[in-house]
């Protein structure tokens, strides 16, 4: 009686191991045929999921025969649901070829009016510091122009070095490589903002400051994504003019200009 009972439980066993196959794929794409790693595959039988490697392989163990139904999907391509009957009449792996997503835009209609007129005489919003602001900030900072930007809407000047004690002009809240600076309009200083230092432009010596906010990279260059500052200097007499600063604080600083 054991024995034909141990002979049973062999032929079970020996059915239930025959019975399971192993399914290997590989997964390509439609068009280009190139392997596409990271593919998810569910097996909905028991509801169990695996990854594709990086070659683009894989490998699922103890399916058993029978019609068996398999989904696979990627990021990018359309979802593939694929069945095989097992076992299958070819134990070489299967090549799976999953079609790209395509998602068709709504339609845009874009409407210009020409214009004879060039960027360059297009009217743009200038901010302008005129000479009795420019005195005013001169007296409570005549070293350098930081007090002058410091205090115009939109403009943070920003310390870059705490042992130079260097600053750059930020703009709209970018940073500063992207505030163009001019002088007379020109790019003097640099084609970056960051290339130089608020602290080296002296105040006493300009007739205006005109600010440009928002992007002017169009007339102005790469470095004037976040705005356009222009320093105009004083026009020249026939007489000369000389101003001297000079402030002491209570602390022993003492500033000249």
């Amino acid at each position: 009686m054991r024995k034909i009972f141990f002979l049973f439980i062999l032929t079970c066993i020996s059915c239930i191991s025959f019975s399971q196959n192993i399914f290997r794929a590989i997964i390509r794409d439609a068009k280009t045929k190139e392997i596409l790693p990271a593919t998810s595959v569910l097996f909905r039988y028991n509801s169990s999921g695996s990854k594709s490697n990086a070659a683009g392989l894989i490998s699922i163990g103890a399916v058993p025969n029978g019609i068996q139904v398999f989904i696979f999907s990627h990021t990018g391509y359309e979802n593939k649901t694929d069945s095989f009957n097992f076992p299958l009449q070819i134990n070489d792996t299967v090549e799976i070829l999953l079609v790209p997503e395509e998602k068709e835009l709504n339609e845009i209609i874009v409407q210009s009016t020409r214009t004879s007129r060039t960027i360059g005489n297009t009217p743009t919003r200038v901010e302008t510091i005129d000479k009795e602001e420019l005195d005013e900030k001169n007296n409570m900072r005549p070293a350098n122009v930081s007090m002058i930007l410091h205090e115009s809407t939109g403009l943070q000047v920003q310390q870059t070095s705490a042992t130079s004690g260097n600053a750059s002009i930020r703009s709209q809240g970018l940073d500063g490589r992207y505030t163009q600076l001019l002088k007379d309009g020109y790019p003097n200083f640099g084609n970056f903002a960051s290339g130089l230092s608020v602290l080296e432009i002296p105040p006493l010596d300009l007739k205006q400051v005109e600010i440009i906010k928002g992007p002017a990279s169009t007339l102005y260059g790469g470095g004037a994504i976040a705005g356009v500052i222009n320093f105009i200097s004083k026009t020249p007499d026939e007489k000369g003019e000389y101003d001297f600063i000079i402030n002491h604080s209570n602390v022993g600083q003492t500033d000249i200009g």
